[in-house]
Formats: structure tokens, C-alpha cells, sequence
């Protein structure tokens, strides 16, 4: 199959973190030539020196929307693949071959959610233009959709009256299973010393700003040994933490993703208070590097990951600490999430099943075969 797999439009965080673990493994699945529309964020992260000759890439530089069909058209007619892959979209092009995108925004299909009561007036009308938008060009540019759970699978289903939308799980890359040691970002751990990480850029629904309230909670429970460990922009992190608590903060960055698994070494706990996702890949990540899982009471969460996460009101300083305390005098509680960890991670599947599922997806699309299979 000669597949064109579209990450031109400068997918960050986990959208990323999942196209690139997609092209690890396809290295090591012959078969196919491999066309790859390298957007500014996937040109940093993507070394193209330890890729085999059948993959061949293009570097898209930053476009503007209406610039995507100008710029992509003509290449995908001097390439001419069998199917196109956008691994999330929107993609802002529509190809002449069949054209496969993934669906992995929560702000449209949870509406519902109390993030929404949590943001201005003006942010929510530009979500709902955003989403009007967007909505538009998917249901214009796809001709079948993959998206990263059943519930997403039929929320979307609603949203665009289609029913061509494959599930195939989110998980951790394979540098999970077999990862290198990597220098250590932190100071050596004191003694008693527990750290929680949230592995994340800045979003507004990561909920971070609701890590000083924790810290003071924790101030007045005369709880000192709890730190955090953030992955933000240096300027995101000064906005959100103040001074004053920035000795209870580390903010090591952005970290290349071969790294992540190194990191997560250095921390105890994950800790996400997220207040909306399709899928976060920290979930099965911790439950790869056996870390236990804080995170938010939310219906999303709990379906990732049943009973391997203590959870918490994400909007309740009080609660969280409540939970915090429970893990950190708890060592049975820690052990029971972890074990529990193990056994949900093998639902998600591993990375190369991910990406044999999409690549089937791509061959059914490519070749006009018929199926009504739900990948799970």
C-alpha cells in the first residue's frame, strides 16, 4: 500500500505523542511505502535518519487554513496514495484517495461537562464557532473516521450523523515496555520526598490552576513532603504557579517523548486532575512506568481506568488532598493500583496493535473493502 500519513497540521501534546509512536512501529511493518507530511511541532521530535527508505518525508511548514489544500493537493498528485491518513484531525484539505482522520477533541463531543461552566461567556462562543467549524470540514474532508473509545465512537456518530467511525484505543508508545535511562531533570529526592506528576503542555482543561490551591491545603494539614513535577512552557508556569510556591513545583519542561519513560522514574504518583479528554495516554502510561493514578471523579476517567485510580473532585482542594493522604500513608493502596494498572493495561492493546489497526482501516479504504467491525 503506498499511505500518506498527514501530520502537517502541527499536532502537540498526546495527538502528537500518539502519531509518533504510529511511526515507530511502522518502521517495523514492511509491506507499505510510507509518505509522512511533517508539520513544525512533528519536524522537532522526528529524526528521519533512523527511518528505513521506504518512508519519505516532506516538511510542511506552518500553514494557515486556507493554505493546506493549496500547498498538499499538488503533492498528494505527484505521490498518488492509496489512502491518506490524518492521524487527528482537522485536517483543513480534502485528498482525491480515500482519507482516513482520527476524532480526539472532548470539546465538542462533552459538552456537558462542568469545564464548560468553569470558562467565560466569550471562550464558549469561540468553542462552539470552533466547533461549528471544524465539524464542517470533518464531515467535508473525511471519508471515514477512527476515534479512541466506544463512548467518543457514538457521541461522534450523534455530532455528524455518520456511521463510518472505527474505535482502535489510545495507549503508550513502546518506549514504555523498553526504555532507556535517560539523565535525571530533578535534584536528588529528599527523604520522604513524594512527587506527582502531571505530564502535560498547558491547556486550559488540564486544570494546573488547581495545583496551588492543593499546595495550600496541603500547607494547612502540615503535609511538606509533597511536591510536584510539571512539563510546561517557562512562561505557562510563571503565570500559573506563584512565586510563592514555586520551591513545591518543578518544571522540568518540555521533555522528548523517548524521555518521558525516565521521568516518570524520578515521581511516585501521576496526578491528573483534567477536566475533560477523549483519552489521556498518561493513564496508560503510568500504569506501564507502575505509578499509582490520582486523578479526577469524571466518567471519561473511569472508563480508561476502572478500578486502578484513586479519584477525586478535580474542583475540591479538600478532596484531593484527602485522596493524596490516602495514597501517601497507604503503601497496600498504592501496590492494589498498581496491580490493578497491570491488568487494565492489557485491554488498551499495545502500540504495534495500534498501529496494525489503523493500517487494516487504511487497506479496507484503500482497496474498497466492506466492514462494519468496531476495533477495540
Amino acid at each position: 500500500m503506498n499511505i500518506l500519513i498527514n501530520l502537517s497540521n502541527n499536532l502537540g501534546g498526546g495527538g502528537l505523542q500518539v502519531a509518533l509512536s504510529f511511526l515507530e512501529e511502522c518502521k517495523k511493518i514492511e509491506g507499505h511505502v510510507y509518505h509522512i507530511f511533517l508539520g513544525k511541532n512533528a519536524q522537532m521530535q522526528v529524526d528521519k535518519n533512523f527511518f528505513p527508505a521506504d518512508f519519505v518525508f516532506y516538511d510542511i511548514p506552518k500553514l494557515k487554513f486556507w493554505q493546506y489544500q493549496i500547498i498538499l493537493g499538488p503533492l498528494e498528485k505527484q505521490i498518488k496514495p492509496d489512502c491518506v491518513f490524518t492521524v487527528f484531525g482537522p485536517s483543513y484539505w480534502k485528498p482525491n484517495a480515500p482519507h482516513l482522520i482520527g476524532f480526539a477533541i472532548g470539546h465538542y463531543i462533552y459538552d456537558e461537562y462542568a469545564f464548560f461552566n468553569r470558562i467565560s461567556c466569550w471562550q464558549r462562543m469561540k468553542i462552539k464557532l470552533r466547533k461549528w467549524v471544524h465539524l464542517l470540514f470533518f464531515v467535508k474532508q473525511a471519508s471515514h473516521f477512527v476515534v479512541e473509545t466506544e463512548d467518543a465512537r457514538k457521541r461522534l456518530r450523534k455530532q455528524l450523523n455518520v456511521d463510518t467511525i472505527d474505535v482502535v484505543s489510545n495507549t503508550c508508545g513502546s518506549q514504555y515496555f523498553c526504555h532507556s535511562d535517560f539523565a535525571n531533570k530533578m535534584p536528588e529526592k529528599k527523604r520522604g520526598e513524594i512527587r506527582l506528576i502531571t505530564l502535560t503542555r498547558y491547556y486550559s482543561h488540564k486544570n494546573i490552576e488547581s495545583i496551588p490551591n492543593v499546595l495550600e491545603e496541603l500547607k494547612l494539614r502540615n503535609i511538606d513532603n509533597v511536591n510536584f513535577v510539571l512539563t510546561l512552557g517557562e512562561e505557562d508556569y510563571k503565570n500559573i504557579i506563584p512565586m510563592e510556591w514555586r520551591h513545591k513545583v518543578y518544571n522540568v519542561g518540555s521533555v522528548p517523548i523517548v524521555e518521558c519513560p525516565s521521568l516518570y522514574q524520578e515521581c511516585d504518583f501521576l496526578f491528573l486532575p483534567t477536566l475533560l479528554e477523549v483519552f489521556s495516554a498518561s493513564y496508560p502510561e503510568a500504569m506501564a512506568m507502575r505509578k499509582p493514578i490520582l486523578t479526577s471523579d469524571l466518567s471519561f476517567a473511569h472508563s480508561i481506568c476502572g478500578d486502578a485510580a484513586l479519584y477525586f473532585e478535580p474542583f475540591s482542594p479538600s478532596d484531593i488532598v484527602d485522596k493524596i493522604e490516602i495514597l501517601i500513608n497507604n503503601k497496600e493502596a498504592q501496590v492494589k493500583l498498581i496491580e490493578e494498572g497491570k491488568k487494565r493495561l492489557s485491554a488498551f492493546g499495545s502500540a504495534k496493535d495500534r498501529a496494525e489497526k489503523y493500517l487494516q482501516i487504511c487497506e479496507n479504504l484503500a482497496f474498497g473493502v466492506k466492514y462494519d467491525i468496531v476495533h477495540q
